[in-house]
C-alpha cells in the first residue's frame, strides 16, 4: 500500500535538494529583510521595562502565560498587534492590509488572528493552524510578488 506525502513533506524535500520555488524565493527574502532591521537593543529595553513593572517569571510557562495576558488585555489588542508590525519591521503597505484584515475579523487576540503562532494541542487543531498559515503565507506572498497564489 502506497501512501502520498503530505505537502510538507515534499516541500522539505524539494528545500533539503536546494531546490526553491521562486514564490518561496520571494518570501524568504522579505522575511530576511525584515528581520535584519529588528533592533535588539530596543527589544531588550522593552522587556527590561515589562520585567521591572510585572516581576520576572520564574520558567518558561509562566513566561508565555504573562506574554499571553498582555497581548489579550481589553483595549490592547492593536497595541499587541503594532508591536508585532514594529518588531518584524513590516512594510507600510503591508501594515494597512494586515490591519485592515485584523479590523474585519473584529480585532481578535493575536493568537486567534494569526493561530500559527500558538502550540498545537490537536491533530484538528494541527490541521487548521496548517491550513490557516498556508493560507496567510499565499496571501502575503501575493502582496509581496504581485502575483496571485
Amino acid at each position: 500500500m502506497l501512501f502520498k506525502q503530505p505537502p510538507e513533506i515534499v516541500a522539505l524535500q524539494r528545500w533539503e535538494e536546494g531546490r526553491f520555488l521562486e514564490v518561496e524565493r520571494d518570501y524568504a527574502r522579505a522575511w530576511r529583510r525584515a528581520l535584519s532591521g529588528v533592533d535588539l537593543a530596543a527589544l531588550y529595553r522593552k522587556g527590561k521595562a515589562i520585567i521591572e513593572r510585572q516581576g520576572r517569571p520564574r520558567d518558561l510557562a509562566e513566561s508565555k502565560a504573562m506574554a499571553v495576558a498582555m497581548m489579550n488585555r481589553d483595549g490592547h489588542r492593536y497595541v499587541g498587534l503594532k508591536e508585532a508590525l514594529d518588531t518584524f519591521r513590516i512594510p507600510e503597505e503591508l501594515r494597512r492590509v494586515v490591519v485592515s484584515r485584523w479590523k474585519a475579523e473584529g480585532g481578535p487576540p493575536l493568537q486567534e488572528f494569526a493561530p500559527y503562532t500558538e502550540a498545537r494541542k490537536s491533530n484538528a487543531d494541527e490541521n487548521a493552524i496548517r491550513d490557516k498559515a498556508a493560507a496567510v503565507v499565499r496571501r502575503e506572498s501575493a502582496l509581496l510578488t504581485g502575483r496571485p497564489r
